[in-house]
């Protein structure tokens, strides 16, 4: 199956202390195990960028220069980058779709409704 990767989840990936840190990196590994591919776009990578970079008094992990490159030198070594054009968007869309229609339908989610 394929993924597009959400920045939250590359952010996490290199936030050792966050609390999502070892879930991010349990569903990465078991989603990898699967033989899914995973994306990320430009756009993600822009994300990162700026929130690594950010102090963290601005709500970012004040990461270094150096340290955001060393980080996003391992992204690129996981995660697939789609160029953005017109076929990602549709792609993209349909993802989205996909999701929505996912989250609509499953049993958790209607369970917790009628609570």
């Amino acid at each position: 199956m394929k993924w597009l990767i959400d920045t939250n989840i590359l952010l996490r990936l290199v936030e050792l202390t966050a609390l999502q840190h070892i879930e991010a990196k349990n569903a990465v590994d078991k989603l990898l195990k699967n033989g899914d591919t995973l994306y990320i776009l430009l756009q993600n990578i822009s994300e990162f960028w700026n929130v690594c970079t950010r102090p963290k008094d601005k709500n970012g992990l004040g990461f270094s220069i150096t340290q955001t490159d060393a980080e996003l030198s391992k992204i690129e070594q996981v995660f697939d980058i789609l160029p953005d054009t017109t076929d990602v968007y549709k792609n993209w869309r349909e993802l989205e779709s996909q999701i929505f229609r996912f989250r609509h339908s499953s049993p958790r989610r209607k369970n917790r409704r009628r609570a």
